[in-house]
């Protein structure tokens, strides 16, 4: 394909602006070059896609991996990240425009999980019932083993190794060590509740572990109410059984939440680009200073 000339973000809208400004930077108004070139290929790929309905992240990756001779010529580092910033961009595109419909808010495996949890409503906090289930017999608070039970119950080994564990902070510990925790606590009230809304879905973890507070449970729904941000979720061990129960934003011993979904798109995206580097043998990951994870596994991702 010949380099085409200068190219103006002027000329392009919706996912086509967001991938010129993926290759160029947010100030760049123009490209040209190899980045006009690459631009252009990416452009064809995606021009006749209108939604992610049907279209996974992985499934983006896919189509970008005819870029990765061109990407290599520029560097491991850089070009890693070129390919990262394409594929986040198209998805966040699309994200964006379907987080105004609620019902496009959660994932295949988010939805799976809360389905599951709902399954569980009522059981009540016993040797016979609550400890035997989630516990295997032991007797322990057990809203973190809930957790824990619902999320191996759905995923299996599409989860890390580490995860999974009846204490909260340890719960809130994998979650940072993962890069998948977010504190809410020493935001400001308007920045908390714009966050909340913005970012935690059905099927993430909230943690409690402030003023005197020790608990877990996994998000249902989100939402705001006569000016407050509220979260539903399903929680063990509340009120002596698992129990639905409605949250604010504000509530005292909120610590923050820990997004799964973020877990699965890195998998999926780590996973994939190590499936790329068996077509091109000249592409070694360890060059990039990037980590393969465990599974053997990924699950099928659609984009919240």
């Amino acid at each position: 394909m010949p380099t085409p000339g200068v190219l103006s973000i002027e000329n392009y809208t919706g996912v086509s602006r967001a991938i010129f400004t993926a290759i160029g930077g947010s100030r760049a108004k123009t490209l040209s070059g190899k980045n006009a070139s690459i631009f252009t290929r990416v452009n064809d790929a995606f021009k006749d896609i209108s939604s992610l309905d049907d279209l996974s992240f992985g499934e983006i990756l896919s189509k970008l991996y005819d870029l990765l001779p061109d990407v290599i010529k520029m560097g491991m580092r850089k070009g890693y990240q070129l390919i990262k910033n394409i594929a986040g961009a198209i998805r966040n595109y699309f994200v964006n425009e379907r987080n105004n419909n609620p019902e496009y808010r959660s994932t295949i495996i988010n939805s799976d999980v809360v389905n599951s949890a709902e399954a569980y409503y009522g059981i009540i906090n016993s040797d016979a019932q609550g400890n035997i289930i989630f516990s295997n017999g032991t007797k322990e608070a057990w809203c973190a083993d809930t957790v824990s039970f619902i999320y191996k119950d759905i995923c299996g080994n599409k989860l890390p190794k580490d995860f999974g564990t009846c204490s909260v902070k340890k719960m809130r510990d994998w979650g940072i060590n993962h890069n998948l925790y977010t504190e809410t606590s020493d935001m400001t009230k308007a920045n908390r509740k714009k966050w909340i809304l913005g970012n935690v879905k059905p099927g993430d973890i909230f943690v409690q572990k402030r003023n005197g507070e020790s608990h877990v449970g996994i998000v249902t729904r989100v939402y705001e109410e006569n000016g407050q941000v509220m979260f539903d979720s399903l929680e063990g061990n509340y009120s002596n059984k698992f129990s639905k129960v409605t949250r604010s934003s504000e509530n005292s011993g909120l610590s923050g939440f820990i997004s799964m979904q973020q877990y699965f798109d890195d998998v999926v995206f780590m996973k994939k680009l190590e499936l790329a580097t068996q077509k091109l043998p000249q592409l070694n990951l360890s060059n990039w200073g990037l980590s393969i994870p465990d599974q053997q596994n990924i699950p099928p991702i659609i984009a919240r």
